[in-house]
């Protein structure tokens, strides 16, 4: 983002007004949303921290925002930032804080390099002050690091309690085996689960703090995170950098057993004498921090005055594409106001394509949460809008001549009137109908239409990392519902109903579905064989331990294959299994190099997956025995697919493998612009394959690696794979699901999904023609208006 004196540009989009506080510049954005520089009616400085309205439907996220208010309301101290005012029930929800002119730690050691010995004795005093007083509330912080600390004239502050819990909490939340915190500041005991978070957590993370002040890096070095989390559970602190004076201090809060480390009051002692008491910091300069870091705060003091207010005309909303499908989230950003949340669930052709699930909150008696009185800025650019033209649908479905209109110097001239243009005009009117197409792709899209979407009968279910699968008339996923509980949900694939629901020990994963029974492992590596028509369970058993979900499994002629990755003495390694589908007995296991996020893929006798040691194994399916192995230049986080004799694989070494299927042997290496994330898939010999930052579809030539076309999106591919059916590829970016013609990488339709779109790894599961796929807050299953079965909404 521009900055000016340490702060960001007001964008397009960005709230004029929040509550009633009125937006100045930007401070900061991140996973949860943006936080703004705000000023009351009365004339004072606040921070505003504003929820993404995607993630603000889903209610896990506002349960969790509305614990960070609980948390930030009942902490008061000199080192942390007072809340002045929030609303939880808002939409979307926001935040406001004191504001406090000061740098993020991170960027203070960014801009001018760690902090000298004096500024670190004083560091460490605000901060295990602030410790103090959030733990006197009956607080734990869990997610103390560089960004969370504000320096400011007069001291340091604690900052964001968005993941902070109460003490009783705490422990009930380790339980589930969710690690949650930022992996290079975490405990041991936020990564292994062996001992419940409390107090002890957030000094581990102040000595991490500490260390990271004063040497530019953190204590357990720089690397994969998986790398650091290793060293953080098994390996010493690294302090030869640390003052040899503060070296004790930053050991004392580093022990590896929470009942080992410094307590607060311990902290504060040895600390008293050197850095003295908080009355005697300055309050007028920043006399305790280096001339450059001074600087920097100084210039966080000298706020900018709010922006000019235009003309009312002038700011009108800019004119959109038209009213096409597709349109209607777009639509809904340009206007002054949020869009109301008590109607039903859109379709992508923005019209209400059935009643809202049961439970959701377009139901009736339940409305929407409470509408937040925010004003949108928008883009000072227009753009003309199109006329709609009578032209029949092209060949392919690109849809050019359906909706084409090309503005000529402000006059629209619609495809449909051209009996007068003659065959140069046509072929002119064409050409430029393609080239408003290729400015405006999504304004000439098929209308989608949602046959239902499932909630659970709540008002969202939250489906993390669990792609569906369909096999029987059945939709099988997994998903956690509002108790917090993990549960593989059977849902019927035409009307949406539940049949059953399975609950699983963690975090339940992708199913897999063969021979009338489905197959889920959970992030526990619990592996569970249940009766796909009952639910009943057939067997369980347990693989070596796994730190994320493990990938879904694959079963061939009666053999499970799948995989986990575990931690041991000499780091992270990864497991192939194959187990007896009909007991769960092992056959045999494959040790490799580090994580494998990959998915077996099992063809002619052979078991190919990829690895986070950059390799790709092919392996015996019969004897696990390694056949060969291909390494490329990175991380091989994709699932390998097979065609044709040809293995092909991405890797975060920004390139697509083929690979000769028997031997190994490269056959050509495609290039992409970014690291090749995303799974790839074959459709009429083509390999398509996405990256996820920036979000790019490619067709690649199966037989040469030529490029035949690339899609470009306006952000990172969420999906971690991709989905080949019917000559269409499915893909979920941005909120919505494509699904784009694979012949020619022209997009057929999209979708936009409510409650927060497709969750950040959710892969397409396809019957005939409709797809159904995962969101943060439902499951949907969609299609193409006028093709699949309709079906009422569940």
């Amino acid at each position: 983002m521009g900055r000016a004196g340490g702060f960001g540009r007001l964008e397009a989009g960005d709230p004029e007004q929040v509550g009633p506080y009125r937006t100045v510049a930007l401070l900061g954005a991140g996973g949860m949303g943006r936080v703004y520089l705000a000023k009351s009616r009365g004339g004072r400085h606040v921070a505003v921290k504003v929820i993404r309205p995607d993630v603000a439907w889903n209610s896990q996220f506002r349960r969790r925002f509305a614990r960070e208010v609980a948390a930030a309301r009942a902490v008061s101290g000199v080192f942390t930032a007072p809340v002045v005012d929030a609303d939880t029930e808002a939409t979307p929800p926001w935040l406001a804080t004191a504001y406090v002119p000061g740098v993020p730690l991170n960027d203070a050691v960014a801009d001018a390099g760690p902090l000298p010995e004096r500024s670190a004795w004083k560091l460490a005093a605000g901060l295990a002050e602030a410790l103090e007083a959030i733990h006197r509330a009956g607080v734990v912080h869990r997610d103390l690091k560089p960004s969370n600390v504000l320096l400011a004239a007069d001291g340091p502050r604690v900052i964001d309690f968005g993941i902070s819990v109460t003490s009783d909490d705490a422990s009930a939340l380790t339980s589930t085996g969710v690690a949650v915190g930022t992996p290079a500041f975490m405990s041991p005991e936020q990564l292994t689960g062996n001992h419940p978070v409390g107090p002890a957590t957030d000094v581990f993370a102040l000595g991490g703090v500490l260390a990271f002040a004063m040497t530019g890096a953190g204590p357990f070095g720089e690397g994969p995170s998986h790398a650091v989390t290793y060293r953080i559970v098994h390996q010493e602190p690294r302090l030869d950098q640390v003052p040899e004076p503060l070296r004790p201090v930053v050991a004392g809060c580093l022990q590896k057993e929470p009942r080992h480390r410094l307590e607060v009051g311990e902290l504060l002692e040895m600390l008293e004498d050197k850095a003295g008491s908080a009355a005697d910091w300055p309050d007028d300069g920043t006399g305790w921090l280096p001339g450059p870091i001074a600087g920097l705060v100084i210039r966080r003091a000298e706020v900018p005055h709010p922006p000019t207010v235009p003309d009312p005309a002038a700011r009108r909303a800019p004119r959109s594409p038209g009213p096409g499908p597709g349109r209607a989230a777009d639509a809904a950003a340009t206007t002054r106001t949020a869009p109301r949340q008590d109607r039903p669930l859109r379709g992508a052709d923005g019209g209400n394509n059935r009643k809202p699930a049961a439970g959701s909150p377009a139901a009736g008696g339940n409305p929407g949460p409470k509408q937040a009185p925010t004003r949108t800025r928008t883009a000072s650019a227009t753009v003309p809008e199109p006329a709609t033209g009578a032209v029949p649908r092209a060949a392919d479905g690109s849809g050019w001549a359906r909706r084409a209109v090309v503005g000529l110097g402000g006059t629209a001239v619609a495809a449909g009137a051209v009996g007068g243009l003659g065959y140069g005009g046509w072929k002119a009117l064409k050409w430029l109908a393609g080239a408003f197409e290729g400015m405006f792709p999504d304004s000439f899209l098929a209308d989608a239409q949602q046959h239902w979407s499932f909630t659970g009968g709540m008002d969202d279910l939250f489906v993390d990392d669990s792609s569906p699968a369909v096999s029987g008339g059945i939709v099988y996923v997994g998903a956690e519902d509002a108790g917090g509980m993990y549960r593989l949900y059977a849902l019927d694939a035409v009307t949406g109903r539940q049949r059953w629901a399975f609950r699983t020990e963690g975090r339940t994963g992708s199913p897999v579905v063969s021979d009338g029974t489905v197959y889920v492992a959970d992030d526990n590596t619990y592996l569970y064989a249940l009766n796909a028509a009952t639910g009943r369970r057939l067997w369980t058993t347990r693989l070596q331990g796994s730190m994320e979900t493990p990938a879904p499994p694959r079963v061939v002629d009666g053999v499970l294959y799948a995989t986990s990755t575990a931690m041991g003495a000499a780091g992270f390694f990864g497991h192939v299994y194959a187990l007896d589908a009909h007991d769960g007995g092992l056959r045999w296991r494959f040790e490799a190099g580090s994580v494998i996020r990959s998915s077996p893929c099992v063809s002619a006798g052979t078991v190919y997956v990829g690895s986070f040691d950059h390799n790709v194994y092919a392996l015996d399916a019969a004897t696990g025995r390694r056949r060969w192995t291909f390494r490329t230049g990175n991380q091989v986080a994709t699932c390998p697919v097979v065609s044709g004799g040809t293995v092909f694989a991405g890797s975060d070494d920004h390139r697509l493998y083929a690979l000769d299927a028997a031997t190994g042997r490269k056959r050509w290496a495609f290039s992409a612009d970014a690291r090749v994330g995303v799974s790839p898939a074959v459709s009429g010999g083509i390999v398509c394959a996405g990256t996820d930052n920036p979000g790019s579809l490619y067709g690649v030539d199966a037989a040469t690696g030529r490029q035949r076309w690339k899609t470009d999106f306006s952000s990172g591919i969420a999906s971690a794979g991709l989905t080949t059916a019917g000559g269409l590829v499915y893909l979920g970016v941005d909120g919505h699901l494509y699904a784009v013609n694979a012949g020619s990488g022209r997009r057929r339709w999209k979708f936009a999904m409510g409650k927060g779109g497709v969750n950040s790894r959710s892969t397409a599961a396809v019957a005939g023609s409709v797809a159904y796929i995962s969101g943060y807050g439902a499951v949907y299953a969609v299609s193409e208006k006028g093709k699949g079965a309709t079906a009422p909404a569940s």
